[in-house]
C-alpha cells in the first residue's frame, strides 16, 4: 500500500465514523484541538497529518481500534 492510499482510508475512516456520530467539523475541532480549515483539508484528501492525530480523532468518535489497526496492517504488509 502506497502512503497516499494509507492516508486516503485512514482518512475516510474518519469521515464515515463523523458522519455516524453526526459530528460537524467545528465540533471536532473543538474537541480534539486541531483547526478546523486543516481538518477539513485533511478529509478532502489535500493534507495528510501524524499518525498521532488520526489516533486523537478516532478516539474522539469512538472508532474500534480494530478498524485502524487492519488498515495499519494492510500498510505493513507490502
Amino acid at each position: 500500500m502506497e502512503d497516499s492510499e494509507f492516508f486516503k482510508q485512514m482518512t475516510d475512516l474518519l469521515f464515515i465514523y463523523r458522519k455516524i456520530r453526526n459530528i460537524n467539523l467545528n465540533e471536532l475541532s473543538d474537541l480534539v484541538g486541531i483547526d478546523v480549515k486543516f481538518l477539513n483539508r485533511l478529509e478532502r484528501g489535500k493534507h495528510d497529518t501524524l499518525i498521532s492525530n488520526y489516533f486523537k480523532i478516532a478516539k474522539y468518535l469512538n472508532i474500534p481500534m480494530d478498524e485502524m489497526v487492519k488498515i495499519i496492517n494492510q500498510y505493513f504488509k507490502e
